[in-house]
């Protein structure tokens, strides 16, 4: 089953050059993911007051074939690729009013107890619900593997603060990407191609480690403990 929704392009929503910011992009398809959800009463109402049971992301692909402008509206679409046990490959789009394809994108969740903290299975009643997509941008499904370089460029700490924080208490999945380019220090653009690899969520408070990598092709920004102890993402950014 395919969902689709309708997004303008706001001013809070584009960079300088009056595109869509790519924090933006994430937040329309983890929205979309949401609407699905709840049409499939598996909703944050649903789950928390009735099945204790909440998925948490772990991993992004992201290809942005023509990026989103100011005052443009969109249409966004998602999908589930598929549902194995624990975990499920969700895929995205978004397009132009006249149906380009601007941004495809393929995702990985696991689904959590929540009293547990432990990943649970998603029974055959909900996958029915969910259904499949009519067709996939990612033949081989999603395949992020990334791993923390041998050395660092750079080093950036930062604390996070109570405004990062989402309803689960832990540090929002966008702002691992706003971080990176914090850590970057210095103004990049955009990348049309991202991927992004959750380890161990963030809490209120803490501080992080940010090591950035940089090569003629890519920037790799792996994100731990402020002691360096506890991997918490790897974020990878491709150069134009």
């Amino acid at each position: 089953m395919n969902i689709t929704h309708n997004f303008y392009i706001g001013f809070k929503d584009i960079d300088k050059k009056l595109q869509a910011k790519n924090t933006k992009i994430l937040t329309f398809f983890e929205n979309m993911a949401g609407i699905h959800a709840n049409l499939c009463g598996d909703g944050l109402r649903d789950t928390y007051e009735r099945t204790h049971t909440t998925w948490l992301l772990l991993a992004w692909k992201v290809d942005v074939i023509r990026r989103p402008e100011y005052a443009e509206e969109v249409i966004a679409k998602t999908w589930v690729r598929s549902i194995r046990r624990f975990y499920s490959e969700r895929e995205f789009e978004l397009l132009s009013e006249s149906g380009e394809v601007l941004v495809k994108a393929i995702s990985k969740w696991v689904q959590v107890n929540v009293e547990k903290g432990e990943p649970c299975s998603c029974s055959d009643e909900l996958s029915e619900k969910y259904g499949r997509g009519e067709y996939s941008n990612y033949e081989s499904g999603i395949n992020v593997k990334l791993k923390e370089p041998s050395s660092a460029d750079s080093v950036y700490f930062h604390k996070v603060q109570s405004d990062w924080i989402d309803m689960n208490y832990h540090m929002n999945n966008t702002h691992y990407l706003t971080l990176a380019h914090m850590a970057i220090g210095k103004e990049i653009p955009q990348p049309d191609h991202f991927e992004i690899l959750y380890k161990k969520e963030v809490k209120n408070g803490e501080t992080l480690k940010c090591l950035v990598k940089e090569t003629d092709e890519e920037y790799i920004v792996t994100i731990k403990s402020e002691d360096g102890e506890l991997l918490h993402a790897i974020v990878r950014l491709l150069k134009q």
